[in-house]
């Protein structure tokens, strides 16, 4: 029997993350009493970006010190993210899980280790810049890794779909998780 490898993406495909990501961007600027605009409290997800925009004014070190306070509050409050349930059953019928992420690889082993996840590999890159070239490689050595031989026999597990639609014309299978 041919062996099977789900490469997963975690943020908001595995783990819904958002609500608690933005949850501990509210806090964060609550202890360095950062007024955050009502604005922002409408956006979906908040980041650091999302904080640039909407406060133009803050300082490199304050952003730093608002990213390392909401880091702290994130992994803090683990237990408020959404596992994915129904994507678990199904990567779980799957021989190897390998996980990638475009989040903070530190954040990404807390969150696989509090809700036990096995997983083989964890690579953290940002998928939207790498290169077409780049993600065959990776999935290509993933692949040689476990002596999985066909490409049929690699599911790609993500939120984006234009970013699936380039993983589709290599050949690999796909599955789209629509965000909460």
């Amino acid at each position: 029997m041919a062996k099977r490898l789900v490469i997963c993406d975690l943020d908001n495909t595995l783990f819904f993350t958002d609500y608690l990501n933005s949850k501990s961007y509210i806090e964060a600027a609550k202890q360095l009493q950062i007024d955050l605009p009502q604005a922002i409290y409408e956006e979906t997800r908040i980041t650091s970006g999302t904080i640039r925009q909407y406060c133009p004014n803050i300082d490199g070190k304050a952003l730093e010190r608002l990213k390392q306070i909401k880091l702290e509050c994130f992994q803090e409050n683990l237990k408020d993210i959404i596992i994915n349930r129904s994507l678990l059953k199904v990567i779980s019928e799957y021989d190897y899980l390998c996980l990638w992420t475009s989040s903070v690889k530190e954040r990404a082993v807390i969150e696989c280790r509090y809700f036990n996840i096995n997983y083989s590999e964890l690579l953290s890159f940002d998928k939207n810049l790498a290169t077409i070239k780049e993600i065959e490689k990776i999935i290509s050595e993933w692949s040689k890794k476990y002596n999985v031989q066909d490409k049929k026999d690699v599911l790609i597990v993500d939120d984006e779909a234009d970013y699936l639609d380039k993983i589709k014309v290599l050949g690999y299978q796909t599955l789209l998780v629509k965000k909460l």
